[in-house]
């Protein structure tokens, strides 16, 4: 389980150092593992655009590009296969050094292949934001010029934690700051969860039907209409990544979160893929076969609990959603679960 600093400071008032803090999560008997700290931008990295690229004339896979860095356009020779005219992103300057376990570099002006290169733009990896090194961190794009990258990325602690067996509540950052909270004597602050409206329920009126009360005690699905996915905010994708989960989209990104934050897992479903708009919880028929989100085929028996639409499972419950009934880019609709499912 990781655990963010920066992410638990939000619940509680943590006047003490990221050190301390490990102390006293042990002390309560929350082991931590390990420490890494992540964010930890160096001096010297801006937010700039990409003007232009064109490939380099000799080599295959490198471009050359005009970036912008606020204050002047900069030619930067870069291997990265998105670095494409129009994209936000972090621009080391010419000084800037950076620092590993292998020792430290500073960006220099030097000739790749012939062409000048003053600067590097970089991956999340080269920033320690994650292990993606596919790419360019992509910005968002009123991120402005110039400005130093720290400002918008802060800087954070994770500390990987074993949480015992008999202590589920701290598989989530409200549980551990309730024992902070306790060891220190600081306030807990919950987060605030506004009212919402809830419109006619019209053709869903019959959504959900439980056949197998004991595999499942409790089981809410509310429709929520209106949705346009795109991209989370940049601080839920920090908060997620750092809690070593892969932002996706806003929809899925929310599920996640609020498992991290509060420990109650929810899926969403596309509510078009749900056949006859019904929901039925129930044991899996022998010989069914679900295709999940990792893309492969399961065989399913009757000692399994399932999620199923009128006609098919469309998750095998508590573990993994259904490949056919997830959030694709044009949904509108979801169909949100939040449920207990016996342990």
């Amino acid at each position: 389980m990781k655990i963010s600093y920066k992410w638990l400071s939000r619940y509680v008032d943590l006047h003490v150092s990221p050190q301390e803090l490990a102390d006293i999560l042990t002390k309560v008997g929350l082991e931590v593992e390990d420490i890494q700290s992540t964010h930890s931008i160096p001096d010297g990295v801006v937010v700039a655009k990409i003007l232009s690229r064109r490939k380099h004339e000799n080599s295959d896979h490198l471009s050359v590009c005009e970036v912008d860095n606020g204050s002047e356009v900069l030619q930067i020779v870069c291997g990265a296969p998105n670095c494409d005219a129009g994209n936000t992103v972090p621009l080391a300057m010419i000084g800037t050094t950076f620092t590993d376990a292998e020792g430290s570099f500073t960006i220099k002006k030097s000739k790749l292949r012939g062409v000048e290169s003053c600067g590097m733009m970089c991956s999340e990896k080269e920033l320690g934001i994650s292990e993606d090194n596919s790419g360019l961190m992509i910005l968002p794009a009123d991120w402005k010029r110039g400005t130093p990258l720290q400002q918008y990325v802060e800087s954070d602690t994770v500390y990987d934690c074993s949480p015992t067996p008999n202590r589920p509540d701290w598989l989530c950052h409200i549980g551990v700051a309730r024992d902070v909270a306790a060891a220190t004597g600081a306030d807990l602050k919950f987060t605030e969860i506004k009212e919402f409206e809830v419109h006619d329920t019209g053709e869903w009126k019959n959504l959900v039907t439980v056949t197998a009360p004991d595999l499942c005690p409790h089981y809410t699905a509310r429709v929520i209409r209106g949705i346009r996915i795109q991209p989370s905010p940049e601080w839920m994708q920090q908060a997620l990544k750092a809690a070593g989960v892969r932002p996706i989209n806003n929809v899925v990104d929310i599920t996640n979160y609020v498992m991290m934050e509060l420990g109650q897992p929810l899926h969403a479903f596309d509510s078009r893929l749900l056949q006859d708009k019904r929901i039925i919880v129930r044991r899996a028929a022998a010989g069914e076969h679900i295709v999940a989100l990792d893309g492969k085929d399961y065989e399913l028996t009757p000692e399994m609990l399932v999620i199923a639409d009128h006609q098919k499972p469309v998750a095998i419950a508590g573990v993994m959603g259904g490949e056919y009934s997830g959030i694709r880019p044009d949904t509108t609709e979801v169909v949100l679960e939040s449920a207990y499912f016996d342990p």
